[in-house]
């Protein structure tokens, strides 16, 4: 039962969407995203890191790839925001100045608080896990078969004025959304929920 959870855990593992108005690619440009050539290693490789791990590791784990998943999201939302920024700048030339300046305060303070998780991410791994050497290759893993997957999607930026003034405004609320997200990733593995089991035992020992 425990390997059986802890795969189910690894396979459903997913990530944010990006935000930009997608499309897929023509397979004539790229492979189908179903052929995934990084994808297909992952139910094997989730097989085998199952196999090694204790209850408490299982438990860990989940926490890890939790956190692994937002550290991940905040990229895929930075790397979105950057390529809109881009694109609002270069076809509202009035507002180029400002939106980039804004945009290189937003992208500072994020880096800085992603930098700091992802350390106590590669941390935490190492202190974790009997074999953290196969977690961080899971990860890693995983990490290429979403990079590939959204290398099949065609990404194009909203850039009209009206979107590019809500993006800018919207710069002050997200980085303070994110910032706290990322600084509120919780690393404890959570106790079971309590469960009062005070009156049955009172009632049983009535009984006897």
């Amino acid at each position: 039962m425990r390997i059986f959870s802890l795969c189910v855990a690894l396979l459903l593992f997913t990530v944010a969407p990006a935000l930009a108005e997608e499309t897929a690619k023509p397979s004539a440009e790229k492979p189908d995203i179903a052929a995934n050539p990084y994808g297909e290693k992952i139910p094997e490789m989730a097989q085998k890191l199952a196999e090694t791990m204790t209850e408490e590791e299982v438990n860990n784990f989940v926490v890890i790839k939790d956190n692994f998943g937002m550290i991940r999201a905040t990229g895929i939302a930075r790397t979105d925001v950057k390529n809109a920024v881009a694109a609002c700048a270069e076809e509202n030339t009035d507002m180029a100045d400002k939106i980039t300046a804004r945009h290189k305060e937003w992208e500072k303070a994020l880096s800085a608080a992603t930098e700091k998780q992802q350390k106590t991410l590669d941390k935490e791994i190492k202190k974790r896990f009997a074999h953290p050497k196969d977690v961080k290759l899971y990860l890693d893993q995983i990490d290429k078969a979403a990079n590939y997957a959204n290398e099949q999607i065609e990404k194009t930026p909203v850039s009209d004025k009206a979107a590019c003034e809500t993006l800018l405004k919207s710069m002050d609320e997200t980085q303070k959304q994110i910032e706290d997200l990322l600084d509120g990733m919780a690393w404890d593995v959570p106790s079971p929920p309590f469960v009062d089991t005070s009156k049955e035992n009172a009632e049983a020992a009535t009984e006897k």
